[in-house]
């Protein structure tokens, strides 16, 4: 019976968020896709230096293990940044990049974006 309560059907969202803490008490943001979330990033950051802890991407909904995750970021000065270390492994719905370095000026914009690619090969 429905007392107007919400049903979740899928424990997808709920428990993956359960069960991930991020380390050292990051804090998580929400990306132009309604199903994925990441780390937020320094708001200015040396160049090719590593990000103080791991940059972390949530994805809610059903992923399988391994789908490789890429990042890429950039800004109105330079729209394709390079960044080093720009791909990691889905595991239990989260992609965790240890050393995430964005290299040359990409941080010193007006303006950043980043894009994150998830790519998924059907298994037959």
């Amino acid at each position: 019976m429905n007392n107007g309560s919400i049903q979740i059907t899928s424990p997808t969202v709920f428990e993956c968020l359960r069960m991930f803490k991020p380390p050292y008490d990051q804090k998580l943001q929400k990306t132009m896709s309604p199903d994925v979330l990441c780390s937020v990033l320094p708001e200015h950051w040396r160049s090719n230096k590593s990000l103080q802890h791991p940059f972390i991407v949530i994805v809610l909904t059903q992923v399988p293990d391994n789908t490789l995750v890429t990042v890429a970021a950039g800004n109105e000065e330079t729209p394709c940044g390079e960044v080093r270390n720009a791909e990691a492994h889905v595991h239990k719905q989260v992609a965790k990049f240890n050393d995430l370095r964005f290299v040359g000026k990409s941080g010193r914009g007006k303006e950043a974006g980043g894009k994150c690619n998830r790519d998924v090969e059907n298994i037959a």
